[in-house]
């Protein structure tokens, strides 16, 4: 555009000052150069023409820029569009992979959880020893198991003596939970086993029960044995009895349990008795509270390497607790005066 205004301009210079001096022709006549006229149209139009061509680029420049935006922004439009639907097919699919993933893990937490269910211990055992030991054990249901016992506490508490017997009084606590079945609750009985000897008598006194999640102001529930007990079975000196209501437990629910019996051992040929598990049971306290003049010997059913130790509280012999107990372990005692 400068350019063809240069022309312009220059062109009108020649015009006029071409026109403003006279020069002699060959004929001897003083007249003004007619070919500056000619230089002047020349100029001007050409300059005229840069000048036209100059904004009709600068248009189609415009129109080019103007198409070039709309076709870059349709672009972008159809691109977000696009990009859009893939994201929206890639949603599907990652959901899809989701679900696939979610319904694979919760049928496996179903087995499993059917197989904690089922056997507690079998679950457990299958990944720490050989299938073939697990296998013979599960066989003979060694560990199957529904209620799980924890912290049992067993206190034989000294009464009275004569010359030939010895009363004790036997106390015992514990916490029962329901850890494994198909049922939301699961009647618990609350069985129990007397058997009589020459050497020993055993009496039931009362016994009691409260849920652990109860709020610790809730009192116990006491039970007697001509009102709540009955017995399940007789076989010679021996009877069975269980609850006549038993106590319905919720699935994980612990309740704390505690029983009386009073026994009177014979002390001619020195006095024994023993206690064995029948639950499986986390945690055995046994504790003895006898004057001086007894003495008393403990003699487990398990390795003696896991014999636990015994201390002294005035007149109470406390034996450290016993880590764990399976159906049919437990231990003998003796007890005789000095």
């Amino acid at each position: 555009m400068f350019i063809g205004i240069l022309f312009i301009i220059f062109g009108i210079s020649i015009h006029e000052f071409y026109n403003d001096i006279p020069v002699y022709s060959s004929t001897g006549i003083w007249q003004r150069v007619h070919w500056s006229t000619i230089f002047y149209h020349f100029f001007v139009i050409f300059g005229e023409a840069i000048f036209v061509m100059f904004v009709l680029h600068v248009a189609v420049e415009q129109s080019n820029h103007r198409a070039h935006r709309q076709a870059t922004e349709k672009s972008m439009i159809e691109l977000q569009h696009t990009s859009i639907a893939i994201l929206s097919d890639l949603k599907y699919r990652i959901e899809d992979v989701f679900n696939a993933m979610t319904t694979a893990f919760k049928i496996e937490g179903q087995e499993t959880l059917k197989a904690l269910k089922s056997n507690l211990f079998s679950a457990i055992l299958q990944d720490k020893m050989p299938a073939p030991i697990v296998e013979v054990i599960l066989k003979n249901d060694f560990f199957i198991t529904t209620f799980l016992r924890r912290k049992l506490t067993i206190e034989y508490v000294y009464k009275y003596s004569d010359v030939t017997s010895i009363f004790i009084e036997q106390r015992i606590k514990f916490e029962m939970e329901y850890i494994a079945g198909d049922q939301e609750k699961i009647a618990y009985a609350m069985p129990f086993s007397l058997s009589n000897t020459p050497l020993a008598q055993y009496e039931f006194v009362e016994a009691s029960y409260k849920s652990k999640s109860a709020e610790d102001a809730c009192p116990y529930t006491n039970l007697t044995k001509e009102e709540h007990f009955y017995v399940k079975e007789t076989i010679g000196e021996k009877s069975a009895f269980e609850l006549c209501d038993p106590i319905q437990i919720t699935k994980n629910e612990i309740i704390t349990v505690e029983q009386i019996f009073h026994s009177k051992y014979s002390l001619e040929n020195g006095m024994y008795d023993s206690y064995h598990v029948t639950n499986h049971t986390i945690g055995v306290s046994v504790i003895f509270d006898l004057p001086k003049e007894f003495e008393v010997e403990i003699y487990p059913t398990f390795p003696e390497k896991y014999l636990p130790l015994r201390r002294y509280n005035g007149s109470q012999i406390i034996f450290d607790p016993i880590k764990f107990m399976v159906p049919g372990q437990g231990f003998g005692f003796s007890i005789k005066k000095l």
